[in-house]
């Protein structure tokens, strides 16, 4: 899990939407190419205060958590290290607004969001324009935040292990 500054940076949501889904480069490279995982994915758990932005992963039989660890620290890097092609983002901006305009189709949904942007933002009226600020955000954007948040050295990272696995320890931890 890495540290995120104050909620409502716009860089996150097309963070999470280039890393989540069966689509996602983070699944595709893990699940599918490498396989050594049996599910791979990352979501932004944003609140008023500073959040974490968490990726996660369950290993295949015969890999190690340091294994897949590497993998994924490997596709962080990524997003600062080459472009992001056009038409990824181009992915990632559709299924912000997808799911941005579903939000807006719900009753219980819609007026959630209006609440978070009048408790959190001071300003409900941004209900009707953040959309336009999310898909304005660019493959430099989110690289520059990748660079800046997802740094290696700013981190925990769990292990979630079965019993016996690491000298009896159920999970490891590392700062």
């Amino acid at each position: 899990a890495h540290r995120l500054p104050l909620p409502g940076a716009l860089v996150d949501e097309l963070l999470q939407a280039l890393l989540i889904g069966e689509s996602s480069r983070l699944h595709q490279r893990l699940v599918y190419e490498k396989q050594i995982a049996g599910q791979a994915s990352a979501f932004v758990d944003g609140r008023r205060y500073p959040g974490l932005f968490v990726a996660y992963a369950t290993a295949t039989p015969g890999n190690s958590a340091e294994n897949l660890e590497e993998a994924i620290e490997h596709e962080l890097r990524r997003l600062v290290d080459d472009p992001i092609p056009d038409a990824e983002l181009a992915k990632a901006r559709n299924r912000v607004e997808a799911l941005y305009m579903q939000h807006l189709q719900s009753l219980n949904l819609c007026a959630d969001r209006f609440a978070h942007y009048a408790l959190f933002e001071n300003d409900p009226q941004l209900i009707n324009s953040m959309l336009g600020k999310y898909l304005e955000v660019s493959a430099d954007d989110i690289r520059r935040a990748a660079e800046r948040y997802l740094a290696s050295s700013d981190r925990v990272v769990l292990h979630y292990l079965p019993d016996g696995s690491a000298d009896g320890d159920e999970a490891a931890i590392d700062y």
